[in-house]
């Protein structure tokens, strides 16, 4: 026992002792200050038909709980995924598997350190909304109504996140970018689940159908209507329109009790399956040189002779690193995601201009996030930024290079799409869309030059993502929602910021 809480202690201060736990910890604040906004705001969150409930205890903690279950189950995915990968890098797998640990000892450090994580952000959004409730909150605040849909869907929600990351980075540990998509559409997945009776909330993994279901009926008791819509996410609110009811707590059945800890079972089955499976930090085997190809590498120029008595040729350009840049983008493209870039240009050229500006780019561009999340993380994660370091005019080149490759990458995705804006002459469009590539890609370099992970450049990009896909028009960063010339400004603006500031960055740094 002593030996699991040393490992569970030390993974997580290393985790959380660093600029890239700082940052999403913020995040997760501002996320939590969103999810219950002020009466007057804008939008909301939660929305039955035109109703949204009153400000009491109950409401609070319902919301409060449902948005973290989704949103910091699914973006904390991304900062607790690859993490035995990451001991594999740093040498601390070979160490550990040296010693008489067990498997299920080493994942299950693992996962109560991945569940830390999840819980420390939770907690902050805990502590924001007893803040918010302070300010502007209805009725007194009733612990109960509060911290017990906290306790029901969150933490379970998080223990099966917490083991379900480990089982699919041992199963497909040579693709970070496969595992995220499998996670995505697994998770998603499971959220939009239908309810075909009164049980089958209870297997809901997140445990917020319960929650939904009640304030649906809640709704439709006080308006007499069969059925009214129900809205969750960041939902632009029409004031005129807008009515508030008076939410009652929940009263959980005990199976729906028993549900959640059979959920809690699932994730420790899941961890069992993991420790059968954990390779150890065994490299793969060397494979044995076929007969012959010593001779087939030789005629072919494979001997590796250098000839002393001709001169050696340099070139300081800026173009080879931009091919090799490209090169290092493309060679980290499996054959599923090259099969779902195909589909989403495919998609870009056949769907309705509005359909494939606003909705399928940002996902084109989303599912090659680790891509650009790792523009300037690369030689971190490979130890040579010592070696880019000092080489030639490493700002100005071998930056440059990353920059204008990830920019390349990310126009050939948008190619179609601005293919047809151009001969529709949408031309506002067309310099949105290349001024939203240089965005991300700039970006992408700065966080990741800030935190030294690729983490936090991962879920903000989902945010945004998540925010243009629901049309919130204040995050649209490619023009999707906005034709107006003042808004390519402003685009324009942005741009200049951040790349100016990658640049001031890198030359401290240098």
């Amino acid at each position: 026992m002593n030996k699991l809480l040393q490992l569970v202690k030390a993974d997580y201060q290393q985790r959380t002792r660093s600029y890239a736990f700082l940052i999403t910890l913020c995040v997760a604040l501002a996320l939590g200050y969103s999810f219950v906004p002020p009466a007057d705001a804008v939008y909301s969150t939660i929305r039955i038909g035109a109703y949204v409930g009153k400000y009491n205890t109950a409401w609070f903690g319902s919301v409060m709980a449902l948005m973290s279950g989704v949103f910091i189950s699914y973006f904390g995915y991304f900062i607790i995924s690859s993490s035995i990968k990451r001991d594999a890098e740093i040498g601390l797998g070979t160490i550990m598997a040296a010693t008489q640990t067990s498997n299920f000892t080493y994942l299950f450090a693992k996962f109560l350190s991945n569940y830390l994580v999840l819980f420390s952000l939770v907690v902050s959004v805990i502590v924001m909304g007893i803040v918010l409730f302070l300010f502007y909150g209805v009725g007194p605040f009733v612990a109960g109504d509060f911290f017990t849909p906290f306790i029901l869907t969150c933490l379970p929600t998080l223990a099966l996140v917490s083991a379900f990351a480990i089982l699919i980075e041992l199963i497909f540990r040579k693709s970070s970018t496969f595992q995220n998509i499998l996670f995505s559409v697994i998770f998603f997945s499971a959220l939009f689940i239908p309810t075909f009776s009164d049980y089958s909330e209870m297997g809901d993994p997140f445990g917020i159908k319960i929650i939904t279901e009640e304030m649906n009926a809640q709704v439709t008791q006080l308006t007499n209507e069969d059925e009214v819509s129900f809205n969750i996410g960041y939902v632009i609110n029409d004031q005129s329109t807008t009515r508030s009811f008076d939410f009652v707590s929940i009263d959980f059945p005990v199976f729906y009790v028993i549900s959640r800890l059979f959920w809690v079972l699932a994730s420790l089955v899941l961890l069992l399956l993991s420790s059968l499976v954990f390779h150890r930090f065994r490299s793969s085997p060397i494979k044995k040189q076929a007969k012959g190809q010593g001779k087939v590498l030789e005629d072919k120029g494979g001997n590796f002779e250098f000839n002393l008595d001709q001169p050696l040729a340099f070139d300081f350009g800026i173009l080879p690193l931009i091919k090799a840049e490209l090169k290092l983008l493309l060679r980290q493209q499996n054959i599923w995601l090259w099969i779902a870039t195909g589909g989403g240009m495919v998609a870009l050229s056949l769907a309705p201009i509005s359909i494939a500006h606003q909705f399928i780019l940002p996902v084109l561009w989303f599912i090659h996030v680790s891509k650009w999340s790792k523009l300037t993380t690369k030689e971190i994660e490979n130890r040579t930024q010592l070696f880019a370091a000092v080489s030639y005019k490493p700002v100005a080149r071998l930056f440059g290079a990353q920059l204008v490759s990830a920019m390349i990458c990310m126009l050939v995705l948008s190619f179609p799409l601005v293919i047809r804006l151009i001969v529709s002459a949408h031309w506002v469009s067309v310099i949105a869309v290349l001024l939203g590539s240089a965005f991300v890609v700039t970006l992408a370099a700065l966080l990741g030059q800030v935190s030294k992970s690729s983490k936090l450049f991962e879920v903000l990009f989902f945010i945004l993502t998540y925010a243009n896909l629901n049309t919130i028009p204040f995050l649209d960063y490619f023009g999707a929602l906005h034709s107006s010339i003042g808004y390519v400004a402003i685009l324009i603006t942005l741009v200049f910021v951040t790349t100016s500031i990658n640049y001031f960055y890198k030359l401290t740094l240098v």
